[in-house]
């Protein structure tokens, strides 16, 4: 399954802003589903990371993940960084995947939803076509199996 998203600029308003691997994804909880329409690819972030306040929006527990880090340093300063499980969907519009995740929150103001190595990038293999702006993101053997 190959997905294909163009770059896009942070913010709807493209004017002067350059252009990023941004792709829409959904993140969906037992209490329901949030969408977010840029969400940065992002091979510099260990783990995939969510707003808190949408944890209890969507109804994910969260707790405090041992021996690994637990912050989220953003502008010089640390930010307690909390998990939970839910599922992530990814479309371009052709096709949807969709997969359990153990996914990161924090209150750090970061812009945009970070997806990381941990419970995203892991699961594909990423091609950022610069020249044409566009990423292409294909399911690797990592996949969740209970997900294909």
């Amino acid at each position: 399954m190959s997905l294909r998203f163009p770059y896009l600029p942070p913010s709807p308003a493209p004017v002067g802003q350059s252009l990023r691997p941004f792709v829409p994804v959904a993140i969906i909880g037992a209490g329901g589903r949030r969408h977010f329409p840029r969400a940065l690819l992002d091979t510099g972030s260990e783990d995939t990371i969510f707003p808190a306040t949408v944890a209890k929006l969507i109804g994910v527990d969260l707790q405090i993940r041992t021996g690994r880090k637990a912050a989220l340093r953003w502008r010089g300063a640390a930010y307690p960084l909390l998990f939970g499980n839910a599922n992530l969907e990814l479309t371009d519009g052709s096709e949807t995947v969709n997969w359990p995740a153990e996914i990161g929150f924090s209150d750090a103001p970061i812009p945009y939803v970070l997806l990381g190595n941990n419970a995203c990038l892991e699961f594909f293999d990423a091609t950022f076509l610069g020249w044409a702006r566009e990423v292409e993101l294909n399911q690797n053997l990592s996949f969740p199996e209970t997900a294909r």
